[in-house]
């Protein structure tokens, strides 16, 4: 019989996910003076994501975190449920928050940016780009879900940075510090 351990994955189910809790604190305060300023009135945490946010104009917008990369598989899972949230809800927006991205999710989130920043560009221009993306959809298998990308879903991806926390905790400082006026000594 063999012994068990506490590296046994049953064991690691809270270590793993106090982590991500952190990791989600981090983007949190990382993003809430940004939030403040742009219109966001409130946010709730692990509803119906990981992060909700509540529009002063009404909309709302949903936030999946995930504190390693994202791979296409996950991806998957994440634009099911969102697919879901749409079809009940209407966001304005979905984000996938994560502190990298595989290659091919990668090249699906660098083919959006570049889609998405056309607005003075002719329609011509603008259809080549998205049938780029309508081609990376369908190899990454993901193709029933190209109006809700095209439209709603964005990117946040090279977040690696927030797993350190003293980073976080300065760049949080250094935010209040230049929008607010305030010493260093008040933050």
């Amino acid at each position: 019989m063999q012994a068990e351990s506490l590296l046994d994955p049953k064991y690691m189910g809270g270590l793993n996910a106090a982590k991500g809790f952190r990791f989600e604190t981090s983007y949190i305060l990382n993003c809430i003076q940004t939030w403040v300023s742009s219109g966001v009135e409130s946010f709730q945490q692990e509803t119906w994501s990981d992060v909700e946010l509540f529009l002063l104009s009404g909309s709302r917008r949903v936030i999946q975190i995930k504190d390693h990369a994202l791979s296409r598989p996950e991806l998957a899972e994440v634009l099911n449920e969102f697919s879901l949230r749409d079809r009940t809800f209407r966001y304005e927006q979905y984000v996938i928050a994560s502190a990298g991205l595989a290659p091919s999710v990668e090249k699906l989130a660098r083919q959006l940016e570049r889609y998405r920043s056309l607005d003075h560009h002719n329609q011509e221009e603008r259809r080549v780009i998205a049938q780029k993306i309508e081609n990376t959809l369908q190899q990454l298998n993901l193709h029933k879900h190209h109006t809700l990308i095209l439209k709603k879903v964005f990117f946040d991806g090279n977040l690696a940075s927030l797993r350190n926390h003293e980073f976080c905790r300065n760049a949080f400082l250094g935010g209040l510090v230049s929008a607010y006026k305030i010493s260093t000594e008040s933050a």
